[in-house]
């Protein structure tokens, strides 16, 4: 599903059908969530909220219903960051958000690493930055070495705490920032965030052609 979305979403409709036919519901709302996700993810936020719109929420448990939380709170999260020119349906949109978000961290047990990224977050908005650190720390600590698209996404959020919200210059933590981008590439998890700003900064000191490989 990283590599190659219209295959994903075929093997997502075979399973989902298969699970029909074995009346295993608990498969088949993983396979509409999953596919409904990965629409959402690849910008069809339309086609996406339909798929989920036939999902009975009252008949969902466990993994199942977290997945289910956490993809609306994804789609409202991706769509108000598209509506910075219209501020009134923006603030409608993070209201959805922060409801879907509140209800899937009150799913999630204290120390998953979705509720750790959740918080984190929550705590850089609010200007507890001390906390939302003391929080990523705990993320990287319970990450395993193997796990790099979750390290490489720690780092980020890491990078991100100090850039964004301490206003720090870029070159301060540009060990994050750059391990973030190797572990993106290694992993090969499709993410250019990290590269990016990379890019960014290798223009901003005149590295140009760095900034262009």
């Amino acid at each position: 599903s990283k590599f190659i979305a219209d295959s994903s979403i075929v093997y997502f409709d075979r399973a989902a059908r298969l699970a029909e036919r074995l009346g295993n519901h608990d498969k088949l709302y993983d396979a509409l969530l999953r596919k409904a996700g990965m629409l959402i993810h690849t910008g069809f936020y339309l086609a996406g909220s339909m798929i989920l719109d036939t999902v009975p929420r009252d008949a969902m448990k466990g993994d199942n219903l977290s997945r289910y939380y956490n993809i609306y709170r994804g789609l409202y999260h991706d769509a108000y960051q598209e509506l910075g020119s219209k501020p009134e349906m923006r603030s409608e949109f993070v209201a959805e958000y922060e409801a879907y978000r509140d209800t899937l961290l009150a799913l999630l047990p204290e120390n998953n690493n979705n509720s750790l990224r959740e918080r984190e977050k929550i705590c850089a908005r609010n200007g507890d930055l001390e906390e939302a650190l003391a929080l990523n720390a705990r993320r990287m600590d319970s990450l395993s070495p193997d796990d790099t698209q979750g390290r490489a996404l720690a780092l980020y959020d890491r990078h991100a705490i100090y850039f964004f919200y301490t206003g720090h210059p870029v070159e301060e933590h540009i060990e994050d920032l750059l391990e973030s981008a190797i572990l993106d590439i290694v992993s090969a998890n499709q993410d250019i965030g990290s590269l990016r700003y990379v890019e960014h900064y290798l223009t901003k000191i005149g590295d140009l052609a760095n900034a262009k490989r």
